[in-house]
């Protein structure tokens, strides 16, 4: 199962869902039927990206059993220390690696590098802004977001995709807001707009005309769009193999509104039911306390701050 990736001869990252006696799980024996589902997801993530034409600003992904053990782990008050570590008889969830380093941390090298982050390419930005929006990430912060030393662009930690929860981004029955720092409107790129390294530049209208995309520039993925947009829930599931009805439902329903009404007012579209609840909701926090806050994913959209391009 050791895909190594063609291109740079780096060795995959293996995730599990979940792993027994570990602090951050919290359990002795782990629910395989989740765990096989979000497996399900991540392969129904992988299948779609290649149909549409967007595989190739993320890594790859792919599964395959795993029996090991983890070594011990520190006391976790919740479940009972298990002497030689948890045992682990899974699905483990493989993606290749990426090139270079995360946004993130080009705050932490030198100068130079500083500057790779106004030398993206604006097709790259706008590919990830379609995959995020398109699959429904909820979780492309900045440490999931991959540059090598030419500033091309590699998405990683795609498991909060298509509707996978975790609190504050999403329910149990596949339901999905987009929080992407290549997304207007959100709270991932509300909250580093104005950053000293400057993320609020990786906001697609900085790389775009107009607050469209024009993509049906990738022939493949318009083709995928008016696909998904035709096919009914269930045969979005069944050739998908996605397993909850509403993430397919939604799934489709970004693709109509993408083909019928354009990027930008399918993505307000996305956002209108998270946008409602928003305004509605009581003692919402202002200021510094509302960059973090995940009760709600939408945040009032505001100019982009961009950067001169440094080619």
């Amino acid at each position: 199962v050791n895909k190594i990736h063609p291109s740079n001869g780096l060795n995959p990252f293996v995730k599990f869902p979940c792993v027994p006696s570990t602090p951050k799980h919290g359990v002795t024996q782990c629910d395989l039927s989740k765990v096989n589902e979000t497996s399900q997801a991540l392969m129904a993530l992988q299948h779609l990206a290649e149909d549409c034409g967007l595989s190739h600003i993320s890594v790859d992904a792919y599964v395959a059993p795993i029996r090991s053990s983890m070594p011990d782990q520190p006391a976790n008050p919740a479940t009972p220390f298990i002497p030689g570590g948890g045992k682990v008889d899974q699905l483990g969830l493989f993606t290749t690696a990426a090139p270079g380093i995360s946004i993130s941390n080009l705050a932490f090298t030198n100068a130079r590098n500083h500057k790779l982050i106004t030398q993206i390419k604006a097709e790259q930005v706008q590919d990830a802004a379609l995959f995020d929006f398109l699959f429904c990430c909820s979780d492309r912060h900045a440490q999931n977001i991959f540059i090598d030393e030419d500033a091309n662009l590699k998405l990683i930690d795609n498991d909060l995709m298509l509707g996978g929860s975790q609190k504050g981004r999403g329910g149990n029955d596949g339901s999905c807001t987009p929080s992407s720092l290549f997304l207007p409107s959100n709270m991932e790129s509300w909250r580093v707009r104005q950053s000293p390294s400057k993320l609020g530049h990786l906001d697609y209208r900085c790389h775009s005309d107009s607050r469209d995309i024009p993509y049906q520039r990738n022939k493949k993925l318009s083709a995928c769009v008016a696909k998904l947009a035709d096919l009914s829930v269930a045969e979005i599931q069944r050739d998908y193999g996605i397993v909850k009805a509403k993430a397919a439902e939604l799934l489709k329903q970004r693709s109509f509104d993408l083909r019928e009404h354009g990027f930008a007012k399918a993505l307000d579209l996305a956002y209108a039911s998270e946008k409602k609840k928003f305004n509605a909701a009581e003692n919402r926090p202002t200021g510094e306390a509302l960059k973090h806050w995940h009760n709600n994913l939408w945040r009032p959209l505001e100019e982009p701050i961009c950067q001169e391009k440094n080619l």
